[in-house]
């Protein structure tokens, strides 16, 4: 796929580049926790709630004399840690408790969709995490996707 522009869009695009030198973007996406069947204090998880945070990725510009022939996104990486609330039901209890946690994230375990065509060069709206928990009883990501849109 080509994109055309006009001399005047490339001019633009290029001084928006060069305003930001390191291509370097943000946005904010809703974390969405993939937890099935994991225990936690002896007990079930009945939620752990969806957050906000804001995620950091570059975009990277291929230019032709003719203008922009494709952009990519690349670089994504958000924190190490997020807090959320935990629900879970301890063993012999049918009234759940609730209580705050850290979530450790490994951007290393990142896997992308990409959509092209869409006319839109950004990340998508949700990061979905899948947890595990580790050791010594810590919940951390065991896998972290995300939609990419590209030209």
């Amino acid at each position: 796929m080509k994109l055309r522009i006009t001399e005047s869009q490339y001019e633009r695009l290029k001084s928006v580049v060069k305003e930001n030198v390191n291509n370097r973007y943000n946005r904010e996406v809703i974390i969405r926790f993939n937890y099935r069947g994991l225990p936690y204090k002896g007990g079930n998880v009945d939620e752990i709630v969806s957050i906000k945070t804001r995620v950091n990725f570059n975009i990277d510009l291929e230019l032709k004399s003719w203008g922009v022939s494709s952009a990519y996104i690349s670089g994504i990486k958000g924190p190490n840690e997020v807090e959320t609330e935990v629900h879970f039901y301890p063993e012999g209890q049918e009234e759940s408790i609730s209580e705050r946690i850290k979530i450790l994230l490994n951007w290393d375990d990142l896997k992308t969709e990409e959509t092209k065509g869409s006319g839109l060069v950004s990340i998508g709206d949700y990061l979905d995490v899948e947890l595990v928990l580790n050791e010594s009883g810590v919940f951390v990501s065991n896998g972290l996707s995300m939609n990419i849109y590209v030209l």
